[in-house]
């Protein structure tokens, strides 16, 4: 909400883009005679989102104004084969200790542009919904039934109690 910047003190920058922030510390050191022509770079540091689910865990940084779902899942690697993309989650901090979840359609154009989670902010975090096969076939441990190893393993414990009682 707020910077301090050195000699002009406290600044509300909320709701502001870099380049409105640019232009209003430029205006401030000109008008009090700090400064005649300065050269003034605003830029992100430490702004971050968090991916997710059927995308991997992946921290992804806001690099630019009006970062999109679209551009954190294009930087992400996208969705895994398997992830849910009529139910994309993203979780927004609002207030003191509180939490939104907004659900995020990417296979409808007209949800995804007006869905309030389209641009995202500080500390997001955005969670893909693997698809119910997968969730079906997921053991409580995260492997998977129909892996191959637990059969053989399975199998071959079969066969050393039918060899022991012959």
């Amino acid at each position: 909400g707020t910077i301090d910047f050195p000699v002009l003190g406290s600044l509300k920058v909320a709701g502001l883009t870099r380049e409105e922030v640019q232009q209003m510390i430029k205006r401030e050191l000109i008008d009090q005679n700090l400064v005649k022509d300065p050269i003034i770079t605003v830029e992100f540091v430490n702004l971050n989102v968090m991916m997710m689910g059927a995308i991997g865990t992946k921290r992804i940084p806001i690099d630019r104004d009006q970062f999109t779902i679209l551009d954190a899942i294009t930087q992400a690697g996208d969705l895994d084969i398997t992830g849910q993309r009529e139910n994309v989650r993203v979780i927004r901090e609002s207030g003191a200790n509180q939490r939104i979840a907004y659900e995020v359609n990417l296979c409808s154009a007209e949800e995804l542009y007006n869905s309030p989670a389209y641009y995202l902010q500080q500390n997001d975090i955005v969670y893909v919904e693997p698809s119910d096969k997968v969730k079906r076939t997921t053991t409580e441990y995260g492997s998977s039934m129909v892996n191959y190893t637990f059969w053989v393993g399975l199998l071959t414990s079969a066969l050393t109690v039918i060899a022991i009682f012959k």
